[in-house]
């Protein structure tokens, strides 16, 4: 269990030391699974910078795509160009379940995050992989409070899942890709 302050310490680090705490994570988190390991590219700027900080460590490890149908053809054409990304369709898209009636009104956005969850999990228990996820406790109370809980790492939660970016900020996300150049969705 981590103490408030030792995020914001983590916080208030240059970025260079971020980076280098951060790719300690992921090999931690790598070697702790020996590779069996993947990471679920959305198109966001975060998501653009782990994939970044993976591939550099990893040029070879999983990357997913998963197209729910509620996100632009735009995003879902970006995220094939990042190379080497498996896109995957959920079992029951939006409309099949709209159809159904199972859901009533769901603004979509909630929705996509749903069925993207089911559709992870669904992954995870078919490759026997981990996740990397682009989780940032800045986000949120709830956030925060799970980052002191568990840290980047969490292999003993029930999902674990690695989150090599906790403690960076939005600021953080933005001067990584001003640096290194890198292509983002406008």
């Amino acid at each position: 269990m981590l103490n408030l302050w030792q995020l914001q310490q983590r916080q208030g680090l240059p970025l260079d030391l971020k980076i280098k705490l951060s790719k300690t994570r992921i090999e931690d988190w790598y070697e702790y699974y020996e590779g069996e390991v993947y990471f679920c590219f959305s198109g966001s700027n975060k998501s653009v910078v782990l994939l970044h900080l993976l591939r550099e460590s990893y040029p070879n490890i999983s990357v997913i795509f998963v197209s729910t149908g509620l996100k632009s053809d735009k995003v879902r054409e970006f995220a094939k160009r990042q190379g080497n990304i498996l896109c995957i369709n959920p079992k029951n898209t939006f409309l099949y379940r709209l159809k159904r009636k199972l859901y009533r009104l769901i603004f979509f956005n909630k929705y996509s995050k749903i069925i993207k969850k089911e559709t992870l999990i669904d992954y995870e228990k078919q490759t026997n992989k981990k996740s990397f996820t682009t989780f940032m406790a800045e986000e949120n109370n709830r956030k925060i409070k799970k980052y002191l809980k568990s840290g980047c790492n969490s292999p003993l939660d029930k999902r674990p899942i690695s989150k090599p970016l906790s403690f960076w900020t939005k600021e953080d996300i933005f001067n990584y890709v001003r640096i290194y150049k890198l292509k983002i969705l406008t």
